[in-house]
């Protein structure tokens, strides 16, 4: 059994079809918890791969919500929600409650257990078990999994779309954004980027920078003409000039310096 640190590596194909399926947050994020405790045990590896019955496991409620949350959320609610949300989704092979309710049992499909497998190969995301705990909504949760997965990138970024009006929309992705920054330690640079066919549509790209990233000077704040940006941290969030470099500056690095501190960065 390998040892516990805390950590999951999921498929990012994986992820993304959790959302794409319409599962909730509190549900992914048990689901998140069952890829861990099913990782614990081994039920990856390559032999199980034509055999997924043989990778069929179970695991209280109280564990899995140990992990990942509703901690204080002693009935089974959570957990029935899960079962009724991927019931029929092909996400399992077999997933039942049992014993009053209190032990869930489950064989995720063939399909599931191949790019769990194969994870390590494709894109995938690190993912820290008490940060998806703190992830209540399934907007920063998103964030979340997306900002883990390009982290260690040079220049991470990625984009998004914005559901409604950004006017309602603007003040809880920043929240989201702050909380994600704090979560893993990072700045974001997110560009409201106006649609060049459709007026009044718009769209969202997110950039990361922290110790680590390569970005181009100029690069991070070149976006289409028109767009508005705005910067989150884990203190501030806020409307900025992409045109003043100081607004690209990390917490102690002194703005006049940015310029050259991008240059050197550079591989």
């Amino acid at each position: 059994m390998p040892l516990d640190n805390g950590k999951v590596c999921v498929s990012h194909n994986l992820l993304d079809w959790l959302f794409q399926a319409g599962a909730s947050a509190p549900t992914i994020r048990l689901l998140i918890a069952m890829i861990h405790h099913q990782d614990q045990l081994g039920l990856w590896d390559i032999m199980y791969m034509d055999d997924a019955h043989a990778a069929r496991t179970h695991a209280t409620g109280s564990v899995l919500r140990g992990r990942v949350g509703p901690k204080r959320d002693n009935g089974a609610r959570a957990l029935k929600r899960l079962v009724e949300e991927t019931r029929e989704t092909g996400l399992f092979d077999n997933i039942r409650l049992q014993n009053r309710n209190t032990v869930l049992c489950w064989q995720f499909a063939p399909w599931v257990q191949d790019l769990m497998h194969h994870r390590w190969e494709a894109d995938f995301a690190l993912l820290e078990l008490e940060h998806v705990a703190q992830c209540r909504s399934d907007r920063t949760l998103r964030l979340y999994i997306e900002a883990r997965s390009r982290y260690n990138m040079n220049a991470p970024a990625f984009t998004g779309t914005v559901p409604g009006s950004w006017r309602r929309y603007r003040h809880p992705l920043l929240t989201s954004c702050q909380d994600v920054a704090r979560l893993v330690g990072t700045v974001f640079f997110i560009g409201l980027v106006p649609d060049p066919h459709e007026p009044g549509e718009v769209s969202l790209v997110f950039r990361m920078r922290h110790p680590g990233t390569t970005w181009y000077p100029g690069a991070l704040m070149k976006f289409p003409a028109g767009t508005r940006v705005f910067r989150a941290d884990p203190a501030t969030a806020r409307e900025i000039d992409p045109r003043t470099f100081e607004n690209d500056a990390l917490g102690g690095e002194d703005p006049a310096e940015l310029e050259v501190n991008l240059a050197a960065n550079l591989p």
